[in-house]
């Protein structure tokens, strides 16, 4: 294992030919593909962010932030922000991005900014979620709801272990051995509290609570299939990101590219 600093670090690293997996997401490989790249992922984890509110602020509906300061982790094409701007025209003729200010800032910054009073709201990633919701922020809608909410009925993994298929074909063994060690390691911690408290030291968790929430985040984020159900819910959920974050997104990739999840036979 080679650590690295950041996602833009590991895509790096794995398109260098300095390693063979990396953990990315599935429209990256995507637009890698458009591209004529043969990068594919092996879906992994369904656990994702959402939008988080301080406890005291008054909402009648999850895109009542009208006038609001909303702070966003990851930029302005993150994907649980495109996604929120798609439910909010679609359930409430809302454009969210139009009656907020937006400020994209890192996810830590986001929650220290949140924890002292200086944004009411914010959208962040799982795990800085999780620490909120410790710290006693609520949880206003997660990316599993606003998905459904667009009406797309199965859970899709946003995230996994992404490799090149020639490489992969190559070494069959290797592959199928990495993947079979991850779906077990998946589910001993879906189901083992011991796992978590030898582990524990590698969440970072500042305390009980934001462990107890990290723990409870990853295991409500567990997904175990990946079939054409998923195949076609992934499809749909790329059609409104392509339309709500365009080729600074999806590149040349005006839908899904063709091999984006490895299927082996």
């Amino acid at each position: 294992m080679i650590p690295l600093a950041a996602k833009n670090a590991s895509s790096v690293a794995l398109q260098g030919g300095a390693v063979d997996v990396i953990f990315s997401d599935w429209v990256w490989v995507s637009r890698q593909r458009a591209a004529g790249k043969t990068y594919t992922l092996s879906p992994t984890s369904a656990t994702a962010g959402g939008l988080f509110a301080a406890a005291n602020l008054e909402m009648s509906s999850p895109c009542d932030i009208d006038g609001k300061e909303l702070g966003i982790a990851g930029g302005s094409v993150d994907k649980t922000w495109l996604m929120y701007q798609a439910y909010c025209k679609a359930t409430e003729n809302k454009d969210v991005s139009a009656i907020t200010e937006q400020q994209f800032v890192a996810p830590p910054l986001l929650n220290k900014l949140m924890m002292q009073q200086k944004l009411p709201v914010g959208i962040n990633f799982w795990h800085y979620g999780a620490r909120l919701k410790a710290a006693g922020f609520k949880p206003v809608i997660s990316l599993d709801e606003i998905v459904t909410g667009l009406g797309i009925d199965a859970q899709v993994p946003m995230l996994g272990w992404v490799f090149d298929e020639k490489w992969a074909q190559a070494n069959p063994e290797l592959v199928t051995a990495f993947l079979n060690t991850s779906d077990q390691a998946r589910e001993i911690l879906q189901t083992s509290d011991e796992e978590w408290d030898i582990i524990r030291p590698l969440t970072k968790a500042e305390n009980d609570a934001v462990f107890e929430a990290l723990k409870s985040a990853y295991r409500s984020g567990f997904s175990g299939t990946f079939g054409a159900e998923q195949l076609k819910a992934a499809n749909q959920i790329f059609d409104i990101l392509a339309k709500e974050g365009g080729p600074k997104l999806v590149g040349e990739s005006s839908t899904l590219s063709d091999g984006t999840f490895w299927m082996p036979q």
